[in-house]
């Protein structure tokens, strides 16, 4: 019997050693599963920052589309507005070329007849003792179509004979340069 309360005196710091050897190995035990947890929440956290970047990069994507929308609907909103302002200015470019054209015209006519009246071609011939008479004079007989017989021609029609075809050929004249310089500027 002294053996044994001496062997268990001898195993009793051998038993409390293999229990704090237990004890410690579940403590590391805990250690490493509280390690491993925290390690997956780390990751887990990680992984919900990621995924909250990559949603906000989304949403900057989809704003940014947006607005590139928004810019590009205002820019074809811009370009019909100046195109419909272009269309207008062009008709009233036509417009003004029309009537500079068709009063340049008229203008002339009125010019052309008042020079003729004063070389002495008249509406019912040349003028005695004019410039047109010792003209036609010195030609004899006026061959038809020579320029004296246009311009005595011109000169016995009425004015509003030559006027009218002459302001409309203006009017046509201005209205397309109008329309030629809007096309090349």
């Amino acid at each position: 019997m002294e053996d044994l309360e001496q062997y268990k005196q001898q195993a009793q710091p051998e038993q409390q050693e293999i229990q704090q050897l237990q004890q410690t190995n579940e403590f590391q035990g805990q250690l490493e599963k509280q390690e491993q947890e925290l390690s997956e929440q780390q990751e887990q956290s990680e992984q919900q920052e990621q995924l909250e970047q990559q949603q906000q990069q989304e949403k900057q994507y989809l704003n940014q589309q947006q607005d590139l929308q928004k810019q590009k609907q205002e820019q074809q909103e811009q370009k019909q507005q100046l195109d419909q302002e272009e269309q207008s200015n062009l008709f009233q470019n036509i417009k003004d070329g029309t009537a500079i054209g068709g009063a340049a015209a008229g203008a002339g006519a009125v010019i052309v007849k008042g020079g003729l009246a004063l070389y002495g071609l008249s509406s019912i011939g040349p003028v005695a003792g004019s410039l047109a008479a010792a003209t036609q004079a010195s030609i004899g007989s006026v061959a038809a179509g020579s320029a004296f017989a246009v311009a005595q021609g011109v000169a016995m029609t009425g004015i509003t004979t030559l006027a009218l075809p002459a302001i409309g050929v203006g009017a046509i004249i201005g209205g397309g340069l109008a329309l030629f310089k809007k096309l090349l500027w």
